[in-house]
């Protein structure tokens, strides 16, 4: 299969953190899948700042039990901000269980060879469907550094609160909004500089999926 993604999200937001002090920005990818494959490019462009970023993900797929499911996935991250280049590699392990088709509890880690250090996120997933067209799903995370924000605090580090509802515009189109709370968690920026975009804020996004 082969999915097309557009997003405009009112913020960047990645660690609990407004990576762009505000700013919003547009992405696009595509999402190539063969048997348990998925091969993932994203780029990124924000607006009214210098600021870009492509991430080719690479993910393996499978089911370990009836109700778990894994996946190990590599990405390889190119940024550019104000003329400076960066690049990192990241490993990263996600399962998902099923809870008798009630909800869903989904780990998320991740380590940057750059960084040294990974960061984590547990959430709990609950989706439903209005009708054939509409659904909605509701998310709560909490999020966790370990030397992936290397000039942030360790520990816990923020929780979110997310409300996505989508609608079937026809078989292989889906449109789709999102509108978030992030609240810092232990937030210090006197001691760690990093955690000055570690903020209390809303966000949203609206976007569009085709599956070819």
């Amino acid at each position: 299969e082969w999915h097309a993604h557009l997003l405009w999200e009112s913020r960047y937001v990645t660690e609990g953190r407004d990576n762009l002090s505000g700013k919003g920005i547009y992405s696009a990818s595509t999402e190539f899948n063969y048997k348990d494959i998925n091969i993932v490019p994203w780029v990124a462009d924000a607006i009214n700042t210098d600021y870009s970023e492509f991430n080719l993900n690479i993910v393996y797929g499978t089911k370990l039990l009836g109700n778990l499911e894994l996946f190990v996935g590599y990405n390889h991250i190119q940024a550019r901000e104000s003329g400076s280049s960066s690049n990192d590699n990241e490993i990263s392990l996600d399962l998902a269980y099923f809870y008798d088709n009630r909800f869903q509890i989904i780990t998320n880690i991740y380590y940057s060879f750059d960084a040294e250090g990974a960061f984590a996120e547990v959430a709990i997933k609950k989706g439903y469907r209005i009708s054939n067209a509409l659904s909605i799903s509701l998310r709560a995370i909490l999020g966790f550094n370990s030397g992936y924000v290397v000039d942030g605090h360790n520990g816990i580090n923020h929780s979110q609160l997310l409300a996505r509802a989508f609608y079937l515009v026809m078989q292989e189109m889906e449109v789709y909004a999102y509108t978030g709370y992030n609240l810092a968690i232990n937030q210090d920026s006197n001691s760690y500089i990093g955690d000055e975009l570690l903020r209390d804020f809303f966000w949203g996004g609206i976007g569009m999926s085709y599956r070819f």
